[in-house]
């Protein structure tokens, strides 16, 4: 029986004059119930657009280019068309060379991987960066969650938008940054056999819950606070720039980490992100996000909610079944994030102690940013068993 075929029969007689309130009443409840269901049915999933919509058809030329964060800040650009929104790809390096798909972290738009991309790509290999959802020039698809299962779907819309074999067996290495090492391990964990290497740097997902701070809990998860004001709130806090601490942080404050500041100085031999444009940074380009990119915050709040960045260790458990290799595991000693000692003691307990190829970096979470050389070292010499350049 469908629904309307139930109100219909619990209406009362009509032909009773005391029953016309009872009547009106019923029939604008029957109404509204089938205006809202009709609308529930029909409802589009909302998308945020980004600057690619938003900003760049309203610029010249050469006003494009002299953006803080311009759209060809890495080679091989690409804007790939979703239900999702539209997705910022970037993907260069030798075609016939080894592949390497990039994820990047919580408050950093690709750009951040921008230097170890560039130096792999003098190794021989082919890259692939994206714009994480609702970061540089990705839409974001406000009305999901941004969870483990939005950013699997990405990272599929991502490989299957190139015109190269990427989703073929084996047919690829996936490294993840800070929340980009919790997508990939989830990622791998589901689909073993695309996965040729994992290489996980300061990853994401198994900050140990003692690490959580009450007011980030307070603030971004309960509830208790109106969504605009956590908006406007996290505004504010973003815009203060990185500010830096000896103890340890709540992933709430990941953002402080993945920006460079008084204790992540790069090193002398400072690689930089982008070849065409060396003197840009990436706090600069977080801030251009904040005041160009409307779904920036909103996505960056929905990931301290529901991303994988703590509590992940069915994860790891499907990992450890699903691969027989090692995976790299690159991390900072003076990470106030992911704690060399901790994530090496989970690692090794949830995949075994002959598994994981521990690498330490003398650097702040950052070092994928101040010591992009030491960082290629070690993934050249996990993938190739130190031949150096593929040939």
């Amino acid at each position: 029986m469908t629904l309307l075929h139930c109100l219909r029969s619990s209406l009362p007689d009509p032909s009773s004059t005391s029953n016309i309130p009872l009547i009106a009443l019923t029939s604008l409840t029957t109404l509204s119930l089938l205006h809202l269901t009709r609308l529930a049915l029909s409802a589009p999933a909302l998308t945020t657009r980004g600057p690619t919509s938003t900003l760049l058809p309203h610029l010249s030329q050469a006003a494009r280019e002299g953006l803080e964060y311009p759209p060809d800040i890495l080679p091989g650009g690409r804007d790939v068309d979703t239900p999702y929104g539209s997705i910022r790809v970037h993907e260069w390096g030798p075609e016939t060379g080894p592949k390497i798909l990039m994820v990047h972290g919580i408050t950093t738009p690709c750009l951040a991987l921008g230097g170890l991309a560039h130096g792999l790509v003098e190794k021989g290999y082919r890259v692939m960066l994206f714009d994480l959802f609702g970061r540089g020039y990705s839409d974001t698809p406000t009305s999901l969650p941004h969870d483990l299962r939005l950013y699997t779907t990405q990272l599929l819309l991502v490989l299957s938008s190139s015109s190269l074999p990427w989703c073929v067996p084996g047919g690829f290495t996936l490294l993840g940054y800070s929340l980009g090492g919790g997508i990939a391990s989830g990622f791998a964990s589901y689909f073993p056999h695309l996965v040729s290497k994992l290489i996980l740097l300061a990853p994401a997902g198994l900050i140990r819950p003692q690490h959580m701070s009450s007011r980030s809990t307070v603030l971004y998860c309960t509830g208790l606070i109106p969504e605009s004001w956590l908006v406007w709130l996290c505004e504010r806090r973003l815009l203060a720039g990185p500010m830096y601490a000896k103890e340890n942080k709540a992933p709430a404050s990941v953002l402080d980490a993945e920006l460079p500041g008084q204790e992540g100085v790069p090193n002398p031999d400072f690689t930089p992100l982008s070849l065409t444009r060396p003197y840009l940074t990436v706090p600069e380009a977080v801030q251009w996000q904040l005041r160009h990119h409307p779904g920036f915050v909103p996505a960056f709040l929905s990931c301290i909610r529901y991303a994988p960045i703590t509590g992940q260790q069915e994860i790891w458990e499907r990992l450890r079944r699903g691969r027989t290799d090692e995976v790299l595991l690159v991390v900072g000693t003076e990470d106030p994030i992911v704690l060399p000692d901790e994530v090496r003691e989970d690692a090794e307990k949830l995949l075994g102690e002959g598994r994981v190829r521990y690498v330490e970096v003398g650097a702040a979470h950052d070092f994928v940013i101040t010591d992009v050389g030491e960082v290629v070292e070690a993934v050249v010499e996990f993938l190739e068993g130190g031949k150096g350049k593929v040939e």
